[in-house]
């Protein structure tokens, strides 16, 4: 989960609604540290700030969910809990919108699950989450709780609540429209790994497919480049959960591995072909790739059993050495991504049985899928 980076990206800063505020040395310290994304002194800021205001200012509900939203970011999860409980008393005196009254109570709910996290803290949070769904939209505070939430259940390996929590976080997304698109198509992710992980059934490797198809679609339908590129690094976690999935079905013979790819990626003109870095097979140039060592995966009792997949991403040399290695993803713990890192060093690329005089080893950002049964 990618909390920290997903909400300094969405931030639209908060100084606009604190402008009219007096003009204090607080205040305006606030309103710089937010402006520079420096979200620890900004929620120092704001604790400095909230004796010397108005309690009965018509907007101060406001002020404390935005203060306590800073302070989730800083992880100063005890003055978050704080401004819960004043953004909650203050909705209920100024008679709130109901979206806003559940927002109050979800900021509450998750600094209060952050402070002391516990299967009766999460289901609270989860209440309050399932209440301000019900009300529409989308606001940060209650991205980050659904964020919270569906990381907890999957630290712990609570299968089947890390479904719900994922589905209702997805749907919570899905409410904030195309900006947070991308979210919303990691929580589907994340509630059909759960699924599979509780069920072991094979309809989830399709779910996957289908996932993965609308997200190459979406990577193709965004206005620009800059708008597509988070969605392509996504894609990369789709495709490494697919392949995981697809290979242990396969492992336990609940499915055969499908002989060609589920969606044609190989369309020259399509954005995905170009961000992706998709290549058709050149059947005249073949290559193959060498381990001097093998790599010495860490294990997991978690996830024992499943089958590992590390996408690496690497520059290949005319010799056929690799360099500059990037970590694409790893699945179905990022750890393990940091073993085949520290291998790079023993991955050599040599020509295959058909290789003509034309072809060259020289492939820049070639992605290499490592594949492992994840031991206990």
């Amino acid at each position: 989960m990618r909390t920290a980076t997903t909400l300094r990206s969405l931030f639209l800063g908060i100084a606009v609604l604190l402008a009219s505020t007096s003009a204090q040395a607080d205040i305006k310290s606030y309103n710089a540290s937010v402006k520079a994304r420096d979200f620890k002194a900004a929620a120092a800021d704001a604790v400095a700030t909230w004796p010397t205001l108005d309690k009965s200012r018509a907007d101060i509900a406001i002020i404390a969910r935005e203060f306590g939203f800073t302070a989730l970011v800083a992880k100063d999860f005890a003055a978050a809990k704080t401004f819960g409980e004043a953004a909650v008393a203050a909705s209920a005196t100024l008679s709130e919108s109901a979206d806003l009254r559940a927002t109050s109570d979800v900021l509450r709910d998750v600094a209060n699950h952050k402070l002391s996290p516990s299967p009766a803290t999460r289901d609270q949070l989860v209440r309050s989450l399932e209440a301000r769904v019900g009300q529409g939209g989308l606001d940060l505070i209650s991205y980050f709780a659904a964020d919270v939430a569906t990381a907890y259940d999957f630290e712990r390996g609570a299968w089947a609540e890390a479904q719900a929590s994922a589905s209702l976080s997805r749907k919570l997304s899905q409410q904030g429209g195309a900006l947070y698109q991308v979210y919303a198509f990691r929580f589907d992710l994340f509630a059909n790994v759960a699924e599979y992980m509780r069920t072991r059934d094979v309809k989830v490797y399709a779910q996957l497919v289908t996932l993965r198809r609308e997200t190459i679609a979406a990577i193709d339908a965004a206005p620009s480049d800059a708008a597509a590129d988070p969605i392509a690094d996504f894609y990369w976690e789709v495709e490494a959960w697919r392949s995981s999935i697809g290979q242990h079905l396969v492992s336990r013979r609940k499915m055969k591995w499908p002989d060609s790819p589920e969606v044609n990626p190989y369309r020259t003109e399509d954005r995905s072909t170009r961000l992706l870095g998709f290549r058709a097979a050149d059947a005249g140039c073949e290559s193959i790739i060498e381990m001097r060592r093998d790599i010495r995966y860490p294990s997991s009792a978690l996830f024992k059993g499943l089958i590992g997949v590390v996408m690496l991403r690497v520059d290949i040399d005319a010799q056929g050495a690799a360099s500059n290695p990037e970590i694409v993803t790893a699945v179905p713990d990022k750890y393990f991504g940091e073993a085949v890192l520290r291998s790079v060093n023993d991955i050599r690329y040599k020509p295959g049985e058909k290789w003509g005089a034309e072809c060259t080893l020289v492939q820049p950002g070639r992605v290499i899928t490592f594949q492992f049964t994840v031991g206990g």
